[in-house]
């Protein structure tokens, strides 16, 4: 439960700075991030390492589990 609530709150900021990034550069072309944007570039990177962190310790307790029911 704790897991998927992770990644529910982690894909809704994703999806808000995506939102918010295509609105600044709406041509495509090349453009020199503000301040702001690359903040939000990196608290998006912070969080997305911080999941996968969450779903390997995730996977290594499974492992656990399935070898004590053993």
């Amino acid at each position: 439960m704790q897991y998927s609530n992770i990644y529910n709150i982690l894909t809704e900021n994703v999806a808000k700075a995506k939102l918010r990034l295509a609105s600044l550069n709406p041509s495509g072309s090349p453009k020199k991030h503000s301040k702001k944007d690359e903040e939000t570039l990196e608290r998006i990177n912070q969080q997305k390492k911080e999941y996968e962190a969450l779903v390997r310790q995730h996977d290594q307790e499974s492992k656990v589990r399935a070898r004590n029911k053993e």
